[in-house]
């Protein structure tokens, strides 16, 4: 099932998953790229880490740790940018074997390890402020942990170390004991849900199906408390609506809606579930929202998300989401880089699980196109939105 050596056995993936580091780039674009982000990119992100003008910055790690003075800095969700850096390090590293980035990964993790409060908690944007845990769902709490419980997993299936697997397994037990007994009021707290894929990963790595468990209960609470648009409107909140791929049950549900990368995160951890349990009601849901994104809501570049603000289908407001069957505008489609490399990821996910060329299809369409559109060519710079026409330097881009 789980081994240091990084192979991964789900009972119901019809593709195996090799080793870590077993397959590389020799050379041609492919090869390009990485060692771009092997030499340049990695680095740019540890700069913009650094800055603390940045959305994401690693020093709050140090002030949560007592190492260094300050206040929190940067966006809730801060500190999920800086495990997926070090998400991105540990998968070259399995790669290059280079030393520098085993030391700096070693380096970071302890100071997050110091950071982490005793019960396993541990969110900066939470601990370095007057904000009290899981008191609203815009906090990012789970979203930012989801990024660390899949980072040290990789972490451990690149390296084989422990260090960051034990934080993660800490952080695990911890969000075990809040959401198993299903506490209503938390119902909805799973809308970012990094956090069902970072489970299913730690459930691999370590073989506890109480981490398992739990992200079948992640996937169960949605839709188990839908809001409405009078609620959404009175509270200035968007949980329990379409908005959030809360106000209809997964296993029920029959199209794609609402922001784009929350959805791709819920059917990626879905999907993993899935690849665990083989439960047919999840698996035929998963589908039919799969023939709504590639044959309705999907742009020819991969790309997913064509509204920057709208209304879903059942009346609900909704933001950076998919529109309504075929409502894919070329100027002002939002189509977040973060939707698009999760239009990837699930089908990844999908691919593994039958082994159907159609979901390799899409994983080229988006790798080529809606994924490059991204990042810069020199790979220092990066964009939010991915318009499929642009007018010029006067033209507004959507972006927030």
């Amino acid at each position: 099932m789980h081994s240091t050596s990084g192979i991964i056995n789900s009972p119901y993936y019809h593709l195996k998953v090799l080793p870590f580091g077993t397959v590389r780039w020799t050379d041609g674009f492919w090869y390009e790229r990485f060692e771009l982000c092997h030499r340049v990119t990695l680095p740019a992100m540890r700069e913009a880490l650094d800055d603390p003008d940045n959305g994401a910055v690693f020093k709050n790690f140090y002030i949560a740790a007592g190492l260094q003075r300050g206040a929190h800095m940067g966006r809730f969700w801060s500190d999920g940018d800086c495990y997926k850096w070090l998400e991105a390090m540990a998968h070259v590293y399995s790669v290059t074997r280079d030393c520098e980035l085993d030391r700096i990964m070693d380096e970071h993790i302890e100071i997050i390890g110091k950071a982490q409060e005793s019960d396993g908690y541990i969110c900066t944007q939470i601990q370095l402020t007057d904000k009290e845990r899981w008191q609203a769902t815009g906090y990012h709490e789970l979203y930012n942990m989801g990024h660390l419980l899949t980072a040290a997993c990789v972490h451990y299936r690149a390296t084989g170390k422990r260090n960051f697997l034990e934080i993660a397994c800490k952080l695990g037990d911890y969000l075990y004991n809040v959401f198993q007994p299903r506490p209503p009021e938390l119902a909805n707290f799973g809308w970012n849900p990094s956090n069902i894929m970072g489970l299913v990963d730690l459930y691999r790595a370590t073989g506890k199906r109480r981490y398992l468990e739990l992200a079948g209960i992640f996937v169960d609470m949605r839709g188990s408390a839908p809001k409405g648009e009078q609620w959404h409107r009175r509270q200035n909140r968007s949980d329990g609506t379409d908005q959030t791929q809360d106000r209809v049950p997964l296993r029920q549900e029959t199209e794609a809606v609402g922001h784009a990368v929350t959805a791709m995160y819920l059917y990626c951890g879905a999907t993993d579930v899935y690849a665990e349990t083989g439960e047919p009601a999840l698996r035929e849901a998963l589908e039919r929202i799969w023939q709504d994104v590639t044959t309705r809501k999907m742009f020819i570049t991969g790309a997913l998300g064509a509204l920057h603000q709208g209304v879903s289908r059942r009346g609900d407001r909704v933001g950076e989401a998919f529109g309504l069957p075929y409502q894919l505008p070329n100027a002002t489609a939002y189509n977040e880089t973060c939707a698009n490399i999760g239009n990837a990821m699930w089908n990844w996910r999908l691919l593994r699980i039958d082994g159907d060329a159609k979901y390799a299809d899409i994983m080229e369409l988006v790798l080529y196109n809606s994924m490059l559109s991204g990042m810069s060519i020199d790979g220092k710079h990066f964009r939010y939105t991915n318009p499929l026409r642009w007018h010029g330097a006067e033209h507004l881009l959507l972006s927030n």
